[in-house]
């Protein structure tokens, strides 16, 4: 058996997380400040971490032990104290709780009277539950008066069949014990000692002829406005005189509340000739008034006591829950007091000699708590600061250090201006309120820290240093002028009492957490701190701190975060053009919520978004990011305890067979694009039971929804079906699916998805899809969205990257709600001929010389895609960037060129769009519809300009010093050449010349063929005798074939012999801005790019 145990506090205000050795009969909460039997704690169970079950035990004795001992004012119960309930109870004056909203509202709006009559409380009466009996504060009353009432209570017990059925509880000394008293009796808080009080001199006030006529022989009028002023709640007594009610109030709040009330006393005080004991009647008020309920009974009386043979202070005594009501016998009934003895049974009710004191009626836990919650929440609207915060503060920085007397007004004023000039601090681990404070006048001699020093440490020398914990501040000692000298203020970084964390506190009276730091809530059961508190994180508070957060050597054993060396959470790098940003991501799993468990795609979206907010095309970024969390993700260590942890913290067992799944390949892909984690599928509940339900009723819902079209075909033709992302298949029947995961069906949708259409044309629509709308409904919505017609509708792409649908037109659309749908429509054919697009200069002489050309048919997304790739691969084997060398091919961003087709297929062309290419990051392009092409975006300096060699430098007037040496122009034939071949997407290069320059004998795929560029140079390839020409080339005798990479090989002149030029393109002369630079140094001539001739090379 475990040594230590764990619980938590059964009180649900508190629920504070307790630890305590397995031989303890009862523990004390550090947060509520009750003592409960260890039976009575929630969950309790052994701990197996012993050592951080020990250290926890230890601070909190140790700061229990150091910290000041709570009074029964200051004992919380179902989240409120003695002193809590003083604070707020002012406000009750005034206002009462709205049911509607829940929140405090003034009484004249609610009743119509300006204050709260507290008659309406005559039905009630409070009953001290068994499992509060011994709580200071709150039960059993432990100022003596069990043994100054021992023969009276016993007397009652006796008339109860011997049973404890009336008990005296707590009721705090501070001059209204009174009403506190009656307050207790009442609701069992002292929460309308104020209204008591204020209903009490008004009734005084009203009623003052009554009372004076009544009380003429036993009062004189000039002793009547004392007797008032003592009902004001502010009233103060002169010097020398008792602070309290008398017995004339005592009556007076019989009247109030329309019930008798029974003063009992010792035996020696009930057989007194003394009113120390005494019965009082509310005879001032009809008896008819004095009943209440659907029977019409009196109101039950209530019975108070004094508590010591001093006869200072008022005590209630109240039923007990569960027990029958007390009987209270006609002997033990003191005399009436004030008035005729006879008029006891027209206000009592005596059955078998006996009265019945309280009532089954009782005010609800429940109630009183959202009634204090609506009068803490209008304290702070009022003053700025929470009750509790200042019960706490009363705690800690008054009483603690003996300073006793402030008034509760006094103390809220000082806890405002303490928290107005940041001075106020609260310890995570004891809760204890600290204040930063510091007077000029506790440095002097005779000051509060020189006089402290100097009992610390006797005689104050110059030469040492003097740390005051609680001020958080070091001084020196000047012997000139004997005083402390601050030498360094650091704030209070720890708790002087249980050397905890201490954070600035808020008004709320939470603290200023940051992240990791442990919070007042409970955590669930399993969580992986053994804390037993939840953990802040960016707002929100977790079971647990970050999985990465916490080293793999302390899992199953970390106690808080502050008990382990603290470990960054893993970086994340997002590279977009030419910025380069670094971010951490923290990791939750295991959560009791499953809406807390981090997400993969949800984070990587909130990181860009941070980044990188309104940017268009940021899948790329998603993609990236999310593959470098899977990447840091999948390697961590979980503990054995926190994968079982949480209702969906852990990997479900299979369903099917009830085998447990063995751990495989640490990632699963999912329709081709999505890479999720095992331990992804299986934190979320919701998720996986979604997923479990759709691959149920997928092969359902597809046969019901194939039934209505296959009715109207011919039965030996099947309907046409494909499952999208597989190769296309022959015409026949389709195969059934060998396993839901197999072929999986599309989720379904939630309702109104939201789509927005974007066309080739550059038309853009969005679309409201219903969740059972098909793939031809959504082609009939395309149609009226964008006035087109079915024919034209060429094929419709969809998701990252873009994705064909090839659905049959009766199967259910696939698209999610925000998704953007690409659409491709050929031309109109009742339109005008489009002009020719200026792909090459042959191109546009034949162009011109001709009426028309038709319509360029759809390029693949594939040949496009390739048209990069060997654009890419000639930038790399020239050794220039790919930006340096398209600038010398404009065609490329002409209608029908490379780019041009890329931006229409990827975003859509819009006259003044901008449009980032992701092939050229860093650069922002525009489309001019005029001239129907890309212009290069140089806002704000530059404005629009056309693609051309250098134009940034001739545009923005400064020219970079170039880290290699340029490439030179091509010439005009080469230009054409390239562009004509990777406009039209072919992927054939020149196989005779390449360069104008010998490719230099350095090999362009490095480290094993893993990495392009940036390693020593490999040795040069060895030469293989050329025994063929590529189509169009020939070859020098004597030249040779030179591999350059894998797949690629380009011919090599013979030696000595120069590199021809063709004659049918001669080189034109260079212009300014593509003039190449001076010839390099013999060693450096083959690290250059050259220029592109009209060659081919073959680079399949």
């Amino acid at each position: 058996m475990s040594a230590f145990m764990r619980g938590a506090c059964p009180d649900a205000g508190c629920a504070r997380v307790l630890f305590f050795p397995a031989h303890e009969r009862s523990v004390e909460c550090s947060g509520c400040g009750q003592r409960h039997a260890c039976s009575a704690l929630e969950s309790a169970a052994p701990v197996e971490d012993i050592r951080a079950a020990a250290l926890l035990t230890y601070r909190r004795l140790a700061a229990r032990g150091a910290g000041a001992a709570r009074g029964p004012e200051n004992v919380k119960v179902l989240g409120s104290s003695n002193y809590h309930c003083k604070l707020v109870s002012p406000l009750l004056s005034s206002h009462g709780l709205e049911k509607s909203s829940g929140r405090a509202r003034p009484l004249r709006e609610l009743t119509g009277q300006a204050e709260f009559q507290c008659s309406v409380l005559a039905p009630y009466a409070f009953r001290l539950s068994e499992e509060h009996l011994e709580t200071p504060g709150y039960g059993r009353d432990t100022s003596g008066s069990a043994a100054y009432l021992r023969h009276t209570l016993q007397a009652v017990a006796e008339a109860n069949d011997g049973e404890e059925r009336l008990v005296p509880i707590h009721a705090d000394g501070d001059g209204h014990c009174l009403v506190h008293a009656l307050s207790r009796a009442l609701t069992g808080r002292e929460l309308f000692w104020h209204p008591l009080r204020m209903n009490l001199q008004q009734h005084f006030t009203d009623n003052m002829g009554q009372y004076r006529e009544l009380f003429r022989e036993f009062i004189s009028a000039e002793d009547w406005p004392l007797i008032v002023d003592e009902c004001d709640p502010d009233y103060v007594p002169p010097d020398g005189q008792p602070h309290g009610l008398r017995n004339i109030h005592v009556f007076g709040l019989a009247n109030v509340l329309r019930r008798p009330i029974v003063l009992l006393d010792s035996f020696t005080g009930l057989r007194s000739s003394g009113d120390y004991a005494a019965l009082f009647l509310p005879a001032l008020v009809p008896p008819d008034q004095c009943r209440s309920g659907a029977s019409r009974h009196l109101n039950s009386p209530l019975c108070l006591a004094w508590s010591s043979a001093g006869r200072n202070h008022y005590i209630a005594l109240v039923p007990v829950k569960d027990r029958k009501l007390p009987r209270l016998p006609v002997s033990l009934l003191p005399k009436v007091w004030g008035v005729d003895q006879s008029l006891r049974e027209r206000y009592l009710t005596i059955t078998d000699g006996c009265c019945t004191i309280g009532s089954d009626k009782s005010l609800q836990d429940g109630y009183i708590q959202r009634l204090t919650a609506a009068m803490d929440e209008l304290f702070v609207r009022n003053n700025g600061v929470h009750p509790e915060l200042v019960a706490d503060a009363h705690l800690h920085l008054f009483k603690r250090v003996g300073v006793q007397g402030f008034s509760p007004p006094h103390v809220c004023d000082e806890v405002r201006l303490a928290l107005a000039e940041d001075r106020l601090y609260r310890c995570l681990r004891c809760d204890a309120v600290l204040e930063q404070r510091l007077e000029p006048g506790w440095l002097r001699r005779g000051g509060y820290l020189h006089r402290l020093a100097t009992e610390q440490h006797g005689q104050l020398s110059s030469t040492r240093l003097y740390r005051f914990p609680l001020q958080g501040i070091l001084c020196g000692y000047d012997e000139e002028e004997d005083r402390l000298v601050l030498k360094e203020d650091q704030g209070i970084t720890s708790c002087p009492w249980c050397h905890g964390t201490v954070r600035p506190v808020e008004p709320t009276g939470v603290p200023r957490y940051k992240n990791g730091d442990p919070t007042r809530t409970a955590a669930a059961d399993g969580a992986r701190c053994h804390c037993g508190q939840k953990h802040w994180w960016d707002g929100v508070e977790y079971d647990s701190p970050p999985l990465v957060c916490v080293p793999p050597s302390l899992f199953g054993r970390c106690v808080t975060p502050c008990s382990f060396p603290a470990v960054p959470q893993f970086p994340v790098t997002l590279r977009w053009g030419s910025r380069v940003i670094g971010e951490k991501v923290a990791w939750f799993e295991g959560e009791s919520d499953p809406a807390l468990n981090s997400n993969v795609y949800q984070t990587a979206n909130q990181i860009i978004v941070k980044h990188f907010p309104g940017v268009f095309g940021i899948e790329t970024l998603v993609k990236q990011v999310v593959d470098q969390i899977l990447e840091q993700t999948k390697s961590l260590e979980r503990p054995t305890s926190c994968q079982a942890a949480g209702a969906a913290g852990a990997g479900a067992q299979a369903q099917d067979g009830g085998a447990k799944e063995e751990d495989g390949s640490s990632k699963i892909i999912l329709t081709g694009m999505k890479t999720l984690h095992k331990e992804e599928l299986g934190v979320s509940e919701t998720e996986r039971r979604l997923k479990e339900r759709i691959e149920r009723n997928a092969p359902v819902q597809q046969q019901r929804k194939r039934q209505p079209s296959q009715e109207l075909r011919p039965a030996a033709v099947p309907p046409p079906r494909r499952v999208e992302g597989s190769p296309r298949s022959s015409p026949g029947p389709p195969a059934a699916p060998a396993s839901p995961a197999a072929a999986p069906s599309p989720p379904p949708a939630p309702a109104g998805r939201r789509v927005r259409v974007v066309a080739s044309s550059g038309q853009q629509a969005d679309l409201t899809l219903p969740p059972e709308a098909t793939y031809g409904a959504f082609l009939t919505d395309v149609e009226a969205a964008l006035a087109v017609e079915r024919s034209r509708i060429r094929r419709v792409l969809h998701g990252f990257p873009p994705r064909q649908v090839t659905l049959a037109e009766e199967e259910l659309a696939p698209f999610q709600s925000g998704e953007r749908i690409q659409v491709e429509l050929a031309a109109d054919p009742s339109a005008a001929p489009p002009p020719p697009p200026a792909a090459s200069a042959p191109a546009a002489a034949t162009a011109a010389s001709s009426a028309g050309r038709p319509v360029l048919p759809s390029v693949p997304a594939s040949e496009l895609d390739a048209g990069i790739q060997a654009l890419v691969l000639a930038a790399q084997l020239s050794g220039t960037e790919l930006w340096q060398q398209v600038q010398a091919m404009p065609v490329l961003f002409a209608k029908g060129g490379l780019f041009y087709r890329l931006a229409e297929r990827d975003v859509g062309l819009t006259d003044g769009k901008h449009i980032s290419l992701q092939a050229l990051p860093g650069k922002m392009f525009i489309y001019d519809a005029a001239s129907d092409r890309l212009l290069l975006c140089l806002e704000p300096l530059g404005g629009h300009h056309p693609v051309t060699a250098g134009v940034e430098r001739r545009v923005l007037g400064a020219a970079a010093a170039p880290a290699a040496a340029p490439a030179p122009a091509p010439t005009a034939a080469g230009a054409a050449r390239i562009g004509q071949l990777l406009s039209s997407g072919t992927r054939r290069v020149t196989p005779g010349r390449l360069m104008n320059r010998p490719v230099p004998p350095t090999a362009s795929f490095t480290g094993q063929g893993h990495t392009l560029g940036g390693s020593a140079p490999a040795p040069a390839p060895a030469a293989v005798p050329a025994t063929s020409s590529g189509a169009g080339g020939t070859r020098e005798e004597g030249a040779t074939f030179v591999r350059v990479g894998p797949g690629s090989v380009v011919l090599r002149p013979a030696e000595g012999e120069p590199r021809p030029v063709p004659p049918s393109a001669p080189a034109p002369a260079p212009s300014p801005e593509s003039a190449p630079d001076p010839a390099p140094a013999p060693e450096a001539a083959g690290d250059g790019a050259g220029d592109c001739d009209g060659g081919e090379m073959d680079m399949s």
